[in-house]
């Protein structure tokens, strides 16, 4: 998941993405899972449940990010925010 905004993106070849995957069997206190069920599942373009890993962020050529697969909604957008602050203890 691409967390960098397009302001981040100009000028330079990188992004900062966050891992996502749909091994959802370890699911640490960092880490942000997501179900079918929740109501921004549908806008995500997941196909299963999975886990946003937000304490896996890394720093990789844009180019990587070849196809936009969905989007995350306000809730989940806040969800993943508040877990990035815990990580870097901003208020």
């Amino acid at each position: 998941m691409v967390v960098s905004s397009e302001t981040f993106h100009r000028g330079q070849e990188d992004a900062i993405f966050l891992l996502i995957t749909s091994n959802t069997l370890r699911v640490t206190a960092h880490d942000l899972l997501i179900e079918e069920v929740h109501p921004e599942f549908s806008s995500t373009g997941l196909k299963k449940a999975s886990v946003f890993r937000v304490g896996r962020i890394h720093t990789l050529n844009q180019k990587l990010a070849y196809s936009r697969l969905g989007a995350i909604g306000p809730r989940l957008k806040e969800e993943v925010l508040g877990r990035l602050k815990r990580i870097f203890q901003l208020s």
